[in-house]
């Protein structure tokens, strides 16, 4: 795991990078916005949870808050997008790190996939800034085109026991796989895979082992996969208005 893990010294130089830097007039008063969300997504209704190191400090429909941060402290931002309450992936940033000198913060797919592994590691009792979240962002979205195939939170074993390698983030297995598919098209959970669109009431997909999700005006569709290609599909329609 050599580079994962910051040495005293480089934890030294960082933590006086940032003192220096805040000092130097990082602002108190951040605006955030979610980046612009992938085209898969384009048409939906989506609702946004913005959650601050874990606590949920507000929602929108326009991805757009401010918050009044502590300059001495380190902040996950995480934005959670939904469509009629289903989840979708979050998007996500690091305070003071990603923070314009203006005070803009924009969460972004893959600062949410970094942001949730944060999340993650500090559930599980590791001070998170310990490890180097922004170079496990960067391998795995080097490595997968689409990293939420390998969901962070099934990492945080390795990485506490200081058994992680970039070499573990590896495509999983995918199947192709007829699907129910009530709607003329559903959104992904993750923003970096593609829309579903049906025909006639079906839909074909490849998808990888594990859990893939999907969303739509009228319901939702979750499909799990094991390691032999075979599916359980279930499509739940929305009791909503």
């Amino acid at each position: 795991m050599k580079g994962f893990f910051a040495t005293t010294a480089t934890a030294l130089v960082l933590g006086i990078t940032i003192s220096c830097a805040l000092a130097a007039g990082f602002p108190d008063r951040c605006a955030v916005s979610a980046a612009p969300v992938p085209e898969a997504w384009a048409g939906f209704p989506l609702e946004w949870t913005l959650e601050l190191s874990g606590v949920v400090a507000g929602s929108s429909r326009d991805a757009r808050f401010t918050l009044f941060l502590d300059r001495a402290r380190r902040e996950i931002v995480i934005l959670r997008p939904s469509i009629h309450g289903i989840g979708l992936a979050p998007f996500g940033a690091l305070y003071p790190r990603d923070v314009s000198p203006d005070g803009a913060i924009i969460c972004t797919p893959s600062g949410g996939y970094e942001a949730e592994l944060a999340c993650a590691l500090d559930r599980a009792g590791m001070d998170w800034r310990l490890f180097d979240t922004g170079r496990f962002r960067m391998e795995a979205t080097a490595r997968l085109d689409d990293p939420w195939e390998l969901p962070p939170q099934g990492f945080v074993r390795a990485i506490v026991e200081d058994r992680f390698r970039a070499d573990m983030l590896r495509p999983p297995a995918r199947f192709g796989i007829d699907l129910p598919c009530p709607e003329d098209a559903l959104a992904p959970a993750s923003p970096f895979a593609s829309r579903l669109f049906g025909s006639d009431g079906l839909a074909n997909a490849v998808l990888p082992v594990g859990m893939s999700s999907f969303a739509g005006h009228s319901g939702a569709l979750r499909v799990s996969v094991d390691a032999d290609g075979d599916p359980t599909i279930a499509y739940t329609p929305y009791r909503g208005p």
